[in-house]
């Protein structure tokens, strides 16, 4: 009886052990492969938004927004991905998914200040437009003789 017990009290031990490892092993994997998915996706919407740049510069020579929306709307038929074109004072020129006269300033959103300040900018947040959490990548379009336009691309996830 008392083997039986001994046997009984290092199998539970040992499956308790074994099962503890795995959760903590599985839950590490997880989070490292969550990590490697939103930093893929930011490089994703990253050169997605700097390949935008050319054609939106195009237009911006012209303000021809209303061909820049068009353009960019198709775009993001193709690659289900929102792009929005931003003015320095926040004003959307060209949204991809809205109307740009109903959309507020996009100044003070997080993605477009850093672009702002250092090129391009990455956020991820609550979209009360698209009613999810999005990614967004923002980058500025600027030369150092230029105003900065802003192109943002961005992604449910």
């Amino acid at each position: 009886m008392p083997r039986r017990s001994l046997l009984l009290q290092l199998v539970a031990s040992s499956s308790f052990i074994v099962v503890g490892s795995l959760t903590i092993v599985t839950w590490f994997s997880l989070h490292s492969i969550r990590g490697l998915y939103l930093d893929r996706t930011a490089d994703r919407l990253t050169a997605s938004a700097t390949l935008l740049a050319p054609q939106i510069k195009t237009f911006s020579e012209t303000e021809d927004w209303g061909r820049a929306q068009a353009h960019i709307a198709e775009l993001s038929r193709k690659t289900q991905t929102r792009y929005t074109v931003i003015l320095p004072n926040g004003t959307v020129v060209a949204d991809s998914d809205e109307s740009p006269s109903l959309m507020a300033s996009h100044r003070d959103r997080p993605e477009i200040q850093e672009a702002m300040q250092a090129g391009k900018g990455v956020a991820t947040r609550y979209s009360s437009t698209m009613q999810e959490k999005m990614m967004y990548a923002a980058v500025a379009t600027s030369e150092p003789h230029e105003t900065a336009i802003i192109i943002r691309a961005a992604m449910s996830i």
